[in-house]
């Protein structure tokens, strides 16, 4: 089946998607993709969180007990990340998150590790 996505940011080629069986997939550029090596459970309450700077994307993902995930993407040498148009839950019918997304949020600065864990906690 199709990959469901939870990020996506079209003028980079960037974005995180889970499969069938709760792995994260990631697209990072024109040709760079894979497994990110995170994983959820399905059917769980997940905090998943995406915290760009301008050579680097981090995402760290939550559950219930279990220990925080952390992957981070880095930029070549090129221009600093431009993630301006993006997508959140899927970019069409064929791709959509199943289930919800109970709160999204975005700051225009990068959350520190303690933010991220503190938001993560209060569910």
């Amino acid at each position: 089946g199709t990959n469901q996505s939870l990020f996506y940011f079209q003028n980079e080629g960037a974005g995180l998607t889970i499969d069938r069986e709760g792995n994260i997939r990631y697209a990072w550029g024109r040709g760079r993709g894979g497994m990110a090596r995170l994983s959820i459970k399905p059917d769980e309450w997940t905090f998943v969180a995406l915290t760009v700077e301008p050579k680097m994307a981090v995402v760290t993902v939550h559950q219930p007990g279990s220990e925080a995930q952390r992957k981070e993407f880095k930029k070549g040498t090129h221009k600093p990340l431009e993630l301006t148009r993006f997508y959140v839950g899927g970019t069409s019918s064929k791709n959509c998150l199943e289930g919800a997304a109970d709160d999204v949020r975005i700051y225009n600065y990068p959350l520190s590790e303690k933010d991220l864990r503190q938001l993560a906690e209060r569910k």
